[in-house]
């Protein structure tokens, strides 16, 4: 069974060398693809030179935004695959171990995700900080700084407690292509340009009875490589993190 890679590029071209070379010296049977949301003809150009020299596939757009740059890769995979375990993500992150085998069957693999003064960030919410949404939905709809901090520190709060995984961190999600060969549906919200991904994975698994599977895989996030070119600071964050978990909101009548 075949593994396939799939990533999202606006601006951050930088970072493709490392991230295909981590896949290549953790996985032999693999498939690459790169969705390039368009920023500069020069970006886009050393994109075109990059899928040559690492005979990956490359997906031109406009800069429609992450979710749907990633769901436009997950449409391609099931016109041209049958079988295999997907991994989509962020460049921002360097393979160090992918299993050989994996369970098979409607499963979502758990992977190890160190950060720099992290262990690991899955969970990245379980069943019990799941109760916090409301909070954030507040904080959302009034594009509130205040309202929001005050979930994140509840989210903490709750993570100290022993609670099943409800979310795995958004830097990588890992699953059986099952999960949307078999389905209509697609896991990501085409109208959320950017963050709120994992909470619509995690909705996406939870309707489709999707298990999840420890598992070996273990990358290293190199955190907000990716978005500091958007984000400068809290209000920027707020300006584009509300709009997309109002989306999820509204998709999954939360």
């Amino acid at each position: 069974m075949n593994n396939i890679f799939i990533s999202v590029n606006f601006k951050s071209s930088h970072l493709i060398d490392n991230w295909v070379k981590s896949i290549n010296n953790c996985s032999i049977d693999s498939d690459v693809i790169i969705v390039d949301n368009f920023s500069t003809i020069e970006e886009r150009e050393i994109l075109r030179l990059s899928s040559k020299k690492y005979s990956f596939k490359l997906i031109e757009l406009d800069n429609v935004g992450y979710s749907k740059a990633m769901n436009q890769a997950l449409l391609f995979c099931k016109k041209t695959f049958k079988k295999g375990i997907i991994f989509c993500g962020n460049l921002d992150i360097t393979f160090l171990n992918i299993p050989d085998r994996f369970i098979h069957g409607s499963y979502v693999y758990v992977p190890k995700v160190t950060e720099a003064k992290r262990n690991n960030r899955n969970p990245f919410l379980t069943v019990l900080q799941k109760k916090i949404n409301p909070i954030y939905k507040i904080a959302a709809k009034k594009k509130s700084v205040y309202i929001y901090f005050l979930a994140v520190i509840l989210n903490k709060i709750a993570g100290y407690c022993p609670s099943k995984i409800w979310a795995i961190h958004g830097s990588l999600f890992c699953f059986n292509i099952s999960l949307i060969n078999d389905l209509d549906n697609l896991p990501f919200n085409d109208n959320s340009f950017l963050y709120s991904e994992e909470w619509e994975f995690a909705s996406f698994i939870e309707s489709n009875n999707f298990s999840f599977a420890k598992s070996d895989i273990h990358i290293k996030h190199f955190s907000n490589a990716t978005t500091s070119i958007l984000i400068k600071d809290q209000k920027d964050f707020i300006k584009i993190w509300a709009p997309s978990f109002i989306n999820y909101v509204n998709r999954w009548d939360v």
